[in-house]
């Protein structure tokens, strides 16, 4: 779990009528425990479902979570006080505890009392601890129980932002739903809206209304003067139309799948009269496919001005059947048929062969289909030449299609791994990935280090294995490329060794760390993709890793967010490229984020 991410779950309440606050990280002094109590303003993470105890004043408080008591588990003194810029005390604030030192992130919440104090006893350990107030920049800072000091807490005043939504005629936006930094806002019946507590700096301002597409604008608001901004929206499209059975009828609660660029997005039911209504959406091509008992229909249309409403008229269900057998036209036995439309990858029919070898796949829509088979006792898929595959087109009004499949012989990847001494390794993962393929498979070395992986289609495998342990040690890997043809067994001796790693540091230019934000390093091919987060000290690492060249990157919208609640302004990266050698851990240098 990332740091921001469990911040943004363990969730800070506001009191009645508040809204939530974006985030603003100022400099909070720590003062001697002569001083007066002290805290740091922070930032306002959504609900958590956990259940929080809270007290007032300078009275302690215990994680609902944890049922320890202080006779059981020892715990520290955590003490402060919040006051506002001019040092008066500042009363009623919400103080939120967030454990960091467990995955539960147990939170703790106080109110500080009239003279600003609020206290918590807690287990000892590092705690993200946050305060919020309306109208004020929310504050956030890493503390640890217990503390040398007390937490001094300092709030400062935010900057107000005043906006108008308008539709693409210029016309007000009434209830559009704004967002910036955090922060939301409905407009009024002039489309107008107002925020309080924004951060300086340039940040993003986006409003949803329905019927309308989401709209974004950047903003740049100072100290001095706020912000002010305007933002238009455009129109959103809608597909509305009737859909009729094969007598002619309305096909009462037929179901409406909305399919763009292959993918499922929307799925409505037809009323009493047939019709239906999907939307918002942008224009362009959509694919709609309908279905209603044992009838189907489909058809692709354009979203335009002036679109008229769709007719779609349902067909009785195609249906695929044949005969599927084996090297030496031998019948295949208990096979699985898979056939998946191409214009719509979520549509899969199946069906498993019977003692004949013979399949039947039905309620098919018209269009264009991908035939796979998967014979019994294997768990790679098999594909139809040419090049392993079979594509069959349903026409419109086709009620039955006849194809025979036959799939070739399977190939088998074998392996013996050792280990660095040499032994044989025992319980590593051997996996075969086929190029250009999704698929993959996977089993178990046994105590001579041997394993197989049979009933391969033919082509280029990428094999690895990955031996984890239980204890902390470093993982063990090894890797090899190799071609298999038809019916051929390919035996490979591999040595696993050490993977590699990489350890490195995210901070800003004043050397101050960025935490929470999520490092993605990524192979050139995409087949290793692995994510990390950086720590309250800006650490990131990854371990485990093949030998080769690798690309770094910054998740950029955790940072932008992060930039915007702490009023950073805006903060930009750009991506790494580093090498690993085998069995050597990689340390970069500082990470700048100007």
């Amino acid at each position: 779990m990332w740091l921001i991410s469990g911040l943004e779950q363990a969730g800070l309440e506001p009191p009645a009528g508040r809204s939530p606050r974006s985030t603003a990280q100022e400099p909070v002094a720590q003062e001697s425990l002569s001083s007066p109590p002290v805290a740091t303003l922070a930032p306002s993470p959504a609900q958590s479902s956990g259940e929080t105890s809270e007290v007032r004043g300078s009275g302690t408080v215990a994680a609902a979570t944890s049922q320890t008591s202080s006779e059981e588990a020892p715990v520290g003194l955590l003490a402060g006080v919040v006051i506002d810029k001019e040092g008066r005390p500042v009363p009623d604030v919400v103080v939120l505890l967030v454990e960091l030192s467990s995955r539960e992130r147990k939170r703790t919440k106080a109110r500080s009392d009239a003279e600003g104090e609020f206290s918590f006893r807690v287990p000892p350990g590092d705690y993200w601890l946050q305060v919020e107030l309306r109208g004020y920049l929310p504050v956030s800072r890493i503390a640890i129980v217990p503390a040398l000091g007390r937490e001094v807490v300092k709030l400062f005043k935010g900057i107000t932002g005043r906006g108008r939504v308008l539709d693409s005629d210029g016309r007000p936006v009434v209830g559009a739903k704004v967002r910036a930094c955090n922060l939301k806002a409905t407009t009024d019946s002039d489309g107008r809206c107002e925020f309080e507590g924004l951060p300086a700096g340039t940040f993003e301002v986006s409003a949803y209304a329905r019927g309308l597409k989401q709209g974004s604008v950047r903003v740049a608001s100072t100290g001095e003067f706020g912000c002010e901004f305007e933002l238009t929206l455009e129109r959103a499209w809608w597909v509305q139309g009737r859909v009729w059975d094969s007598a002619g009828e309305p096909a009462l609660g037929a179901l409406v799948r909305r399919f763009r660029g292959g993918k499922f997005e929307d799925l409505v039911k037809t009323d009493d009269e047939g019709r239906f209504s999907i939307g918002p959406l942008e224009s362009g091509k959509v694919r709609l496919m309908a279905e209603c008992g044992s009838e189907v229909g489909a058809l692709d249309a354009v979203l335009a001005e002036g679109s008229r409403p769709l007719e779609l008229r349902l067909r009785p269900a195609a249906e695929l059947s044949g005969l599927v057998t084996g090297p030496g036209n031998r019948p295949l036995v208990g096979a699985s048929v898979q056939v998946r439309n191409v214009a719509a990858l979520s549509v899969l029919r199946q069906a498993k062969t019977d003692a004949a070898g013979r399949y039947q796949v039905g309620r098919l829509y018209p269009g264009l289909y991908r035939v796979r088979v998967v014979p019994a006792g294997t768990r790679q898929i098999f594909l139809e030449p040419p090049r392993h595959r079979l594509e069959v087109e349903v026409e419109v009004g086709q009620d039955s299609l006849q194809r025979d499949l036959s799939v070739p012989a399977g190939c088998t990847i074998a392996v013996v791994v050792a280990g660095p001494d040499g032994a044989p390794l025992a319980g590593a993962g051997l996996r075969v990935v086929r190029e250009g393929e999704d698929f993959n498979d996977e089993v178990q070395t046994d105590p001579r280090g041997r394993a197989e992986l049979t009933g391969l289609a033919p082509g280029l495998y990428e094999v690895r294995v990955l031996k984890r342990w239980p204890e902390e040690r470093a993982p063990l890997l090894a890797h090899a490329r190799v071609r298999v043809t038809a019916g051929i067994r390919r035996e490979l001796d591999l040595v696993a060794r050490g993977g590699a790693g990489i350890r490195g540091r995210l901070i800003r230019g004043d050397g101050r760390p960025v935490p929470g934000i999520g490092i993605v390093v990524q192979s050139p091919d995409g087949s290793i993709h692995k994510v990390s987060s950086t720590r309250a000290d800006g650490a990131f690492s990854f371990g485990g890793l093949l030998p080769g060249d690798y690309v770094l990157t910054v998740i950029e919208g955790e940072l932008f967010f992060l930039a915007a609640k702490r009023g950073w302004g805006s903060l930009e990266t750009e991506p790494k490229r580093v090498s690993l050698a085998e069995g050597r851990s990689l340390d970069l240098e500082d990470w700048v984020v100007p």
